[in-house]
């Protein structure tokens, strides 16, 4: 009699789910991109990140294909990072093609490894979920064959898909019909002549024959996303708040959080987060600075604290000003957010803002530019106040109001933690993505089966 007990499972393994990202480890979308692939494997799915440049030393995680004479041009700039002419002369060395192209002023599309996803992760995935695209590593000329084979799901953190080179437009609006003529060539992707149209074209003939569903972290991106050149590709797009540990981030004493970070334990003091804030081009700095030179006329300013950047305190009047280098360890970051009685955050552009997030979590009222996704996230008024673009003296007087009201403020940073449990709770966003993952993955077996993988048709638009 044959024990059939000892043979091998004859069941498939779980589904394969492949998180493509510019790197692991750096800031915000990072962290998420993290945190739903650990999500995906508690649901029972297996997971591979894809990163451009690798910092940590996770197994799941694989960097693409890079030669030796860019890792050790790279890795040198890197040991250099704080000499900053030693710093760019080695990363130019280290991508040569990159800079080529930012001199004629065209994209750079140039990474091979990209055709050959399934072999650098080991097998087909059954859905890849990409974040940022942009960081000069991947070829987004492969999309359209790469989406007819897999159903791709991409997270817009930002709008570089949308235009012809930059991550977010400010003020310019010719992503709408051309790009062209660019006022921002300054801007990240950086470029030195203005080729911006030519490549507008190219992006919207890869996304006619390419087929995405999109995850939007604010309406204000999915609107944008629905008017833009990426509409030729989206066949689902889904509104999915940034998600925040609300366990982590929560009120506690502020007297016990400022000492815990040597910080002084009396006076008023306001937090501003981001990563290298001072040379952010998407925040407002300057913004920041004059209003705490307003602030600081008086006999006795705020301590203003900039997390995310080492650098030397400054002095504006009777205001101060410290930097404190970018935290990675949420509980002590949700420290920062409780030490301080305000959370400003002065920005040019925003998709969504988790530092926004978090500070209300902890029961924090904002103050934020009214711009991109932050006006969906501070109600003004009521968990905030919202001031317009580059108002320095609109900052400093909500400023003031709210450190001269106790009562308000402390009534608007608990509506700000009740908002934030409500809409911004990071099981939700998690759970969201993986019921999102689960529908993508069947609807793709079932496509292969009615449809054996026709190519989509070239109006594809949003659902």
């Amino acid at each position: 009699m044959i024990d059939r007990s000892r043979e091998p499972s004859a069941d498939p393994p779980p589904p394969l789910i492949v998180t493509l990202n510019a790197t692991d480890h750096a800031g915000g979308a990072e962290a998420m991109a993290w945190a739903l692939a650990n999500a995906a494997e508690q649901a029972g799915y297996r997971t591979r990140f894809v990163a451009g440049v690798r910092h940590g030393d996770d197994p799941r995680c694989v960097a693409t294909p890079r030669s030796p004479w860019w890792r050790t041009w790279h890795g040198l700039a890197q040991r250099v990072s704080t000499i900053a002419p030693l710093r760019i002369a080695a990363k130019a060395l280290a991508e040569p093609a990159r800079v080529w192209h930012a001199t004629r002023g065209s994209e750079h599309f140039g990474h091979p490894w990209t055709p050959r996803l399934d072999e650098l992760v080991g097998q087909r995935p059954a859905l890849v979920h990409a974040h940022n695209l942009h960081g000069d590593y991947f070829d987004l000329r492969a999309l359209p064959a790469l989406t007819r084979e897999t159903p791709w799901l991409v997270t817009l953190h930002d709008a570089w898909l949308l235009a012809g080179h930059c991550c977010h437009s400010l003020e310019c609006e010719r992503w709408r019909d051309g790009c062209g003529a660019c006022p921002h060539l300054d801007l990240p992707m950086r470029k030195l002549r203005d080729r911006t149209a030519a490549n507008w074209r190219v992006k919207r003939e890869i996304y006619r024959r390419s087929r995405l569903a999109i995850a939007c972290p604010s309406q204000w991106i999915m609107d944008r996303a629905k008017d833009s050149i990426l509409a030729g590709a989206v066949t689902e797009a889904r509104l999915i708040a940034n998600g925040v540990d609300t366990e982590v981030f929560s009120p506690g004493p502020s007297t016990d959080a400022r000492a815990r970070l040597d910080l002084p334990g009396e006076g008023a003091c306001l937090l501003f987060a981001a990563t290298t804030p001072a040379n952010n081009p998407w925040k407002d700095f300057a913004t920041l600075e004059a209003a705490l030179e307003r602030l600081g006329s008086g006999p006795s300013g705020p301590l203003a604290v900039a997390l995310g950047q080492r650098g030397a305190d400054r002095t504006y009047g009777s205001t101060r000003l410290v930097f404190r280098p970018y935290e990675t360890d949420p509980a002590r970051l949700a420290d920062y957010y409780r030490a301080a009685d305000l959370y400003v955050h002065p920005a040019r552009a925003e998709t969504f803002g988790l530092v926004v997030a978090e500070a209300m979590a902890c029961g924090r009222a904002v103050i934020a530019t009214n711009i991109g996704g932050l006006a969906e996230q501070v109600v003004h008024g009521e968990t905030g106040l919202l001031v317009e673009p580059g108002d320095a003296a609109g900052l400093a007087d909500a400023v003031g109001a709210l450190l001269a009201d106790p009562a308000r403020r402390e009534a608007m940073g608990g509506a700000a933690r009740d908002r934030a449990r409500e809409r911004f709770d990071a099981r939700d966003q998690r759970r969201r993505y993986v019921d999102w993952y689960s529908e993508l993955i069947d609807g793709s077996a079932d496509a292969t089966r009615l449809t054996a993988r026709r190519p989509p048709p070239a109006t594809a638009s949003p659902g």
